[in-house]
């Protein structure tokens, strides 16, 4: 009965990176900030200006423009930016894009999607990256009001 709830699926499937994202998952919703974390070097505040012409480029890209596409994307960040950015080993001065496009959707690196290469920020410096999370989740929230 030991051997009784294991799974070939699992022990074949399941990596230490899915580990560590569950893990990641879990406790940003158990613990009060998501990114508390992360290392500062990846919170510096983006201006008010600069967040409002990335959102709106985020809208103007039907690619990526997408309330699912959006969710998935933002996921794939909380988790990414929760698990590796704990130290400030990475470059702040590198584009976030160049950090993101080696994170995992569905098994592929987000570099493969069209929407990714498309829609995402190109010029937002890794520095900005938590405070990029917010104004995707800003662009997704405006998306959704505008479909209403």
């Amino acid at each position: 009965a030991a051997g009784a709830m294991e799974s070939k699926t699992i022990e074949q499937q399941v990596r230490l990176k899915h580990v560590a994202s569950l893990w990641a998952t879990l406790r940003s919703v158990l613990v009060k900030s998501r990114f508390q974390d992360v290392h500062m070097s990846y919170k510096h505040p983006i201006d008010a200006k600069r967040a409002r012409g990335i959102k709106a480029d985020i809208l103007d890209c039907k690619e990526i423009a997408d309330d699912a596409t959006l969710e998935a994307l933002l996921a794939v960040m909380q988790s990414t930016i929760a698990t590796i950015l704990v130290e400030g080993t990475h470059d702040p001065s590198k584009a976030a894009a160049d950090f993101m496009e080696h994170a995992e959707l569905d098994g592929k690196a987000l570099k493969t999607y069209s929407w990714f290469q498309k829609g995402f920020p190109k010029a937002v410096p890794l520095r900005y990256i938590v405070d990029l999370v917010q104004v995707i989740e800003a662009a997704k929230s405006e998306l959704k009001i505008n479909l209403q």
